[in-house]
């Protein structure tokens, strides 16, 4: 990387694996933020051309062996190859490796199976990113796979019942491109205070969402803005549910609803990576790009452009941006969810003491975050969505990225599932009320009675 090299406690976020392509890339090169030794502006000066394979679709197969059909073509499914293998109903799946401006990755698939009633199906794939995967039988809600159902990491072994004739299989609990736009429409119809609109389109022509909440009775000055977004990355999926977490805590008819949309104005953009999602890649868009990485990059990706077009005109106007969460997930062992808080020299010491203000508020609300992994980096001077705040504003906004993982929650040490990080992001804009100390309702409801 150039400019300045991360301080990072533990393991690291994101270690991607596999054959570079052409050109000499670090062979393992890691993070879904601040930690890594090559910038994207470095790579495209040197002309890299993007992997043709992403648009071709392999990912997206329809297949039919030993009676039984394997579907992935379909809004976030995935699955490279099927064969038959050795043994009744056994079968090897291969999950696709994309190529992208910094490499290879791979870990993410989600596809349907049809015709497995009464039987007992193996699945040779691999999965060591995340040792339970999650199943769905006959479209009920997903689950987290047993120690009998994954035996390993590298096999799934799933018996069905003489009714259950369908049954998905995913890396984690999955949110496609169309299931969150459905989301969250559903939740601002529902809820108190939310519109959305389309801020552009994708490179492929999807619409990207945001959802704006605030008490349009109450005037906006004063308010403080916030600004939330979630699945830079495709794969990625725990901050799509810390996304509706969020928004579901902030559209409530509570107290604590609403005194943060009376104090607040909420923006969220609950998915950047439109193509990426829909096309079920583990980390690029459809070019092969990262969208996280494109804040110095002219032109940049539509995505991240779409982002900056609103980002720039909220901080020349009378409610600024005031804190920035920029949702991620890790594929590292981690004790609990975690955020990069940066450090010096690449921020200010008030900085720090800033962000960790913020961290200590969400402790506090929710029981699903007890800051027991803190890590920390640099921030890079401008490759980020944090570093353009950082440059440009400095102290005046929060902005940080939270990382959730894929294995256990911190409450009770149990696998963790989507209604877990959907309490982390109500938790998060919880935090809020202290983080600003937001002035009571005026019923002057205590706080202690609103978590």
């Amino acid at each position: 990387m150039t400019g300045f090299i991360s301080a990072f406690r533990g393991a690291v976020c994101l270690v991607l694996v596999g054959a570079v392509v052409a050109l000499a890339l670090p062979p393992v090169f890691a993070d879904d933020l601040e930690l890594g030794v090559e910038t994207s502006a470095s790579v495209y000066a040197r002309g890299l051309r993007l992997d043709p394979a992403i648009s071709a679709n392999p990912q997206k197969i329809t297949t039919t062996l030993q009676g039984i059909t394997f579907d992935s073509n379909y809004d976030n499914g995935s699955l490279l190859s099927v064969a038959s293998a050795a043994g009744t109903d056994a079968f090897n799946c291969g999950i696709y490796t994309e190529s992208g401006d910094r490499g290879t990755a791979v870990y993410w698939f989600r596809f349907r199976m049809t015709g497995v009633a009464g039987r007992t199906v193996t699945l040779n794939m691999t999965h060591t990113q995340n040792p339970r995967p999650v199943v769905s039988v006959n479209g009920a809600p997903f689950r987290r796979t047993t120690a009998v159902e994954a035996p390993s990491t590298s096999k799934l072994v799933l018996t069905f019942g003489a009714a259950e004739d369908v049954a998905e299989v995913a890396f984690y609990f999955p949110m496609g491109y169309q299931e969150m736009h459905d989301q969250v429409n559903a939740r601002v119809a529902a809820g108190i205070g939310g519109t959305t609109q389309t801020i552009g389109n994708s490179f492929q022509g999807r619409e990207m969402l945001m959802a704006t909440v605030t008490d349009t009775a109450v005037t906006d000055t004063g308010k403080r803005r916030v600004w939330v977004h979630a699945r830079a990355h495709a794969g990625e999926v725990t901050s799509s549910h810390v996304a509706l977490g969020f928004l579901e805590q902030i559209l409530e008819d509570s107290d604590l609803g609403r005194r943060l949309r009376r104090n607040c104005i909420f923006t969220v953009v609950p998915t950047l990576n439109c193509d990426g999602v829909y096309l079920g890649l583990t980390r690029w868009d459809s070019q092969g790009r990262d969208p996280e990485r494109e804040w110095n990059q002219s032109p940049m990706t539509p995505e991240t452009a779409n982002m900056k077009a609103k980002v720039d005109p909220f901080m020349a106007g009378p409610n600024p941006i005031q804190v920035a969460l920029n949702l991620h997930s890790t594929v590292g062992s981690y004790t609990d969810t975690f955020f990069f808080k940066h450090v010096q020299p690449s921020i200010t010491a008030n900085f720090e003491l800033i962000q960790q203000r913020y961290i200590d508020a969400l402790n506090g609300a929710t029981p699903m975050f007890e800051n027991l992994s803190p890590q920390t980096s640099q921030l890079d001077p401008s490759i980020f969505i944090e570093s353009y705040f950082w440059n440009n504003w400095g102290e005046a906004v929060m902005a940080m990225t939270h990382e959730g993982n894929f294995r256990t929650r911190v409450s009770d040490g149990g696998w963790s599932t989507d209604a877990d990080y959907r309490n982390i992001g109500r938790g998060m804009a919880a935090a809020m009320v202290e983080y600003f100390n937001l002035p009571p309702l005026p019923s002057g409801v205590e706080d202690w009675t609103i978590y």
